[in-house]
């Protein structure tokens, strides 16, 4: 299963890093890794391509190529996952943890997951669980088969979401 994890641009972000390396220490089930990863220092091992930034062609190919991507929950990544209807879990930076300024992300996830019902995890065991543990393929569209339900009073609910988070 080819992943793609995105950890946005500003911090580090330590807690994708564990939550990769454990992935990785025992991939019994064959993932392979893309990690943008941001301000970490970069590091290898099998099964994991990392970039510290990545232009916008490799990221959209990346993005369009990935079986799910777990992502920090950055507006902007968030709409190129539910745009190109990419299966993508929600791993938002927490301020208590110094990974943010503030928790506007775990916000964001909080009012994405209620638009569109795309999970968040805050902890590493939670996501890790979650990824080795469940069988996604049959879940993999129902968030947005349940969004193209109602496309225009979703985007126009989500708009109305981000602006109001914006405006906070």
């Amino acid at each position: 299963m080819k992943l793609f994890f995105i950890a946005g641009t500003q911090l580090p972000f330590p807690r994708m890093d564990e939550a990769i390396v454990k992935l990785l220490e025992n991939n019994d089930q064959a993932f392979n890794i893309t990690y943008q990863s941001g301000q970490r220092e970069d590091f290898s091992t099998k099964n994991l391509m990392q970039y510290k930034l990545m232009n916008e062609d490799l990221f959209m190919e990346t993005l369009l190529d990935a079986d799910l991507i777990i992502a920090h929950a950055g507006v902007g990544t968030l709409l190129e996952c539910i745009e190109n209807k990419k299966p993508v879990l929600m791993f938002p930076r927490l301020a208590k943890l110094g990974e943010h300024r503030n928790d506007h992300q775990l916000s964001t996830a909080k009012k994405i997951q209620e638009i569109f019902q795309i999970p968040y995890l805050l902890t590493v065991k939670d996501l890790i669980n979650y990824i080795q543990n469940r069988d996604l393929r049959p879940e993999i569209g129902f968030y947005f088969r349940q969004m193209m339900h109602n496309r225009t009073e979703l985007q126009k609910n989500l708009h109305n979401s981000i602006k109001e988070l914006l405006s906070r």
